[in-house]
């Protein structure tokens, strides 16, 4: 038969037993929490640099597109330039030629709707590079979108495209992307213009 102080003895131990087991419990439970905290912040990190490694892949490689012309009493020529680090790659064309708008390139607008001069009623004489949709321009490539020929096609051209006293007549966006096609940007001749959609778009003969 068990006594008194045996009784209280067992009491006893059961609870430091009970306070042990409660101990362990939280001690694993902080455990787990910090461990898995600190998982969530590992992957956290990762994706961080992650986003970090992409993000400076990218900036090695994006293409800078400019449209210039240069132009004189007897020459006319329009540039297509990539200033960037990484090729650039067509995704569109479109010119505005007084109030229309076609997905086009200048030769192309100059063969089936300008064809002559207004001022001498002479055929425009002109080499060209076309550059139409997954055309690629290298890095620091320089492409003569069109250039006259001789001095009646470059007054001509400059006559018709840049009036005297008036706001061009003629512009240009091309919409370019990288390697990555993952962002579009926009070069432009002399300034944005509203693109419309297809079906607002002009169409040639």
């Amino acid at each position: 038969m068990e006594t008194k102080e045996e009784n209280q003895s067992d009491s006893k131990k059961k609870k430091k037993l009970l306070e042990s087991n409660r101990l362990l419990s939280a001690t694993a439970l902080f455990v787990s929490v910090s461990t898995l905290f600190i998982l969530l912040y590992q992957s956290h990190l990762s994706n961080k640099m992650y986003e970090l490694e992409n993000k400076a892949l990218k900036t090695s490689v994006m293409p800078i597109l400019t449209v210039s012309q240069s132009l004189g009493p007897d020459y006319y020529t329009i540039y297509v330039s990539n200033l960037g680090i990484g090729p650039a790659i067509i995704k569109s064309f479109h010119v505005q030629y007084r109030d229309s708008v076609y997905e086009a390139d200048i030769p192309t607008l100059i063969w089936k709707r300008i064809i002559k001069s207004p001022d001498t009623g002479k055929p425009f004489y002109y080499g060209h590079s076309n550059i139409g949709r997954g055309g690629v321009i290298p890095v620091n490539g320089r492409i003569e979108h069109i250039s006259a020929n001789d001095t009646a096609t470059a007054v001509g051209m400059h006559n018709t495209f840049i009036p005297s006293g008036e706001s061009p007549a003629l512009n240009i966006a091309i919409s370019y992307t990288s390697i990555y096609e993952d962002e579009t940007w926009t070069a432009y001749l002399f300034g944005p213009f509203t693109i419309p959609p297809k079906s607002g778009l002009a169409t040639l003969p």
